[in-house]
């Protein structure tokens, strides 16, 4: 639950200074809907994930919430590119299931 906060709070957030986001995910779109009956959060239109662990960017990210609004799972789409501090990768289509 806390990641999925950490991601919702920050999306309204002018900005964040550096040394804030070290331990957050942050996500940046275009645009963001959030569907609270289906549990889905989708994010389009040049999608940034910058996380501790890594960075994602690609053209859509959805994201599946439990019924705790914990983080089930998260697909990215469209030119999804990954940066790790050691590794680089490209694909059309990633997931991600917790």
């Amino acid at each position: 639950m806390k990641r999925i906060l950490a991601i919702v709070s920050v999306l309204f957030v002018m900005a964040v200074p550096a040394s804030a986001q070290s331990k957050e995910t942050v996500i940046t779109s275009k645009k963001m809907d959030f569907d609270y009956k289906r549990s889905v959060v989708e994010f389009s239109g040049n999608v940034v994930v910058v996380d501790p662990q890594m960075r994602i960017e690609s053209d859509d990210l959805t994201v599946l919430l439990n019924a705790t609004n914990e983080v089930k799972s998260v697909t990215a789409t469209g030119n999804v590119r990954m940066k790790l501090p050691d590794k680089t990768a490209t694909c059309d289509k990633a997931v991600y299931t917790a």
